[in-house]
């Protein structure tokens, strides 16, 4: 079975290419460009830079994918509709939906893999005629929520390594594995927003209203 891994440079998706790897799978590695700029708090360079270093220790194909246009019109516009008219858009549930498992997803199946792979931390239930989507078994790192508008197709086609483990096991795997960004911290924030409060950010567009 061709997987293609998401890797983002952190090392829930290091670990997780490491696992399908592990378990005889053909894992490829697939880096997706959602941003880029200079701004204070972008981390996108960082990240590649972790990323490569992870698919060559792993000795795995490593591939970018531009998808900055894309996330602009989906996911950052979205959001500045979404305050305008009065609700507060999760920016992590859009991309998971309208990114991560849409585009990257159908580009993965475009090149023949038959299905991609995240470093979230859920399980997917593949017993039934259904694939029902589940919390991940650390209830401190769930991350069901940003999944939570994945449609049928495409938990069909998703795999979470890491869903099964804790954190603290995962580190622990990284570590014993020898990846290089065993000991890197979890990201924080996102970054087309970068440093700012996301009040500033948003009167960069949107007029104050009294």
């Amino acid at each position: 079975m061709k997987i293609l891994v998401g890797l983002s440079g952190g090392v829930d998706s290091a670990v997780s290419a490491y696992l399908l790897k592990e378990a005889g799978y053909d894992v490829h590695a697939g880096f997706m460009v959602n941003f880029q700029s200079d701004g204070d708090g972008c981390t996108t360079k960082a990240d590649l830079e972790e990323a490569e270093r992870v698919a060559k220790y792993l000795g795995i194909p490593l591939s970018t994918f531009d998808f900055v246009a894309e996330y602009e019109e989906r996911i950052i516009r979205k959001i500045y509709e979404g305050y305008e008219s009065g609700i507060t858009p999760n920016p992590d549930v859009l991309c998971n939906n309208l990114v991560k498992f849409d585009l990257f997803l159908e580009e993965a199946l475009s090149y023949g893999f038959d299905a991609i792979a995240t470093g979230h931390y859920a399980r997917i239930d593949r017993s039934g005629e259904i694939p029902r989507l589940l919390k991940g078994i650390d209830p401190e790192k769930d991350q069901t929520y940003f999944l939570s508008r994945l449609d049928r197709h495409q938990i069909e086609k998703a795999y979470f390594p890491v869903g099964d483990i804790r954190k603290s096991q995962v580190r622990e795997i990284a570590r014993k594995a020898g990846l290089p960004n065993a000991e890197r911290k979890d990201s924080q924030g996102l970054c087309f927003i970068g440093k700012i409060p996301m009040r500033e950010f948003l009167r960069e567009r949107l007029p104050e209203r009294t």
